[in-house]
C-alpha cells in the first residue's frame, strides 16, 4: 500500500511542485500587495473580502481559493491522474461545505466539480492526442477553449464560494442581506 502512495507521488512531483510553486507565488503577491498597506479604495476592494472574517470562514475560503489554484494549475499542465484528482477536488469542497456548515449545498459542489473533472479530464486526454497521434491545430485549439472553459468556470465558483462565505458571516453577525 505505501509503495502505492509513493509512487503516485513520484508519479505526480511535477504537477506537486506546480501546485506548490503557484501557491508561493500567491502569497507572495498577497505579501508584495500588503506590504505597504494603507487603506485605499483599490486596496479595500481587494483585501476587503477577507478582513473581520470567523476563523472557519477565513479557512473555508482559503480552501476555496487553494481548489482553484489546484484546478488552474491542473488546467495549465494537462494532467489527468484518475481518480486520485477527482477525491482531491471533492475533498476540497467537502471541506469547505462542512466549514460554511452549508450542507444543502453539498450535493451541488460534488455535482459541479465531477463535471470539471470529466472536463479536465477530456482536454488531458485530447491533449495527449494532439501530442501522440495528430499534431493538427483543430485539436489544439479544442484543447485550449477547454482549459478557458474550466478557467473561466473555476473563476465563477471562486467567485460565488466568497459570495457564500461572505453571506453566511453577515448573517452570523446579524446583517441580512436581500439578495
Amino acid at each position: 500500500m505505501w509503495d502505492n502512495i509513493v509512487l503516485e507521488i513520484y508519479n505526480l512531483r511535477w504537477l506537486i511542485s506546480a501546485y506548490v510553486i503557484a501557491i508561493v507565488v500567491a502569497c507572495f503577491l498577497f505579501w508584495l500587495g500588503t506590504s505597504g498597506f494603507a487603506w485605499t479604495k483599490t486596496k479595500i476592494r481587494i483585501f476587503g473580502v477577507l478582513y473581520d472574517l470567523s476563523e472557519k470562514s477565513k479557512a473555508a475560503a482559503t480552501f476555496a481559493f487553494g481548489r482553484y489554484i489546484f484546478i488552474i494549475v491542473s488546467t495549465v499542465m494537462c494532467s489527468y491522474t484518475g481518480i486520485y484528482h477527482l477525491a482531491v477536488l471533492l475533498i476540497f469542497s467537502l471541506t469547505i461545505c462542512i466549514l460554511e456548515v452549508d450542507f444543502k449545498s453539498i450535493f451541488g459542489d460534488v455535482a459541479v466539480y465531477i463535471a470539471v473533472y470529466a472536463i479536465m479530464m477530456l482536454e488531458s486526454i485530447m491533449y495527449k492526442y494532439y501530442i501522440q497521434v495528430e499534431n493538427s491545430a483543430v485539436i489544439m485549439v479544442m484543447t485550449v477553449l477547454l482549459g478557458i472553459f474550466v478557467s473561466l468556470y473555476s473563476t465563477y465558483h471562486l467567485i460565488v464560494s466568497y459570495d457564500r462565505i461572505l453571506k453566511k458571516e453577515m448573517e452570523a453577525k446579524g446583517f441580512y442581506l436581500n439578495a
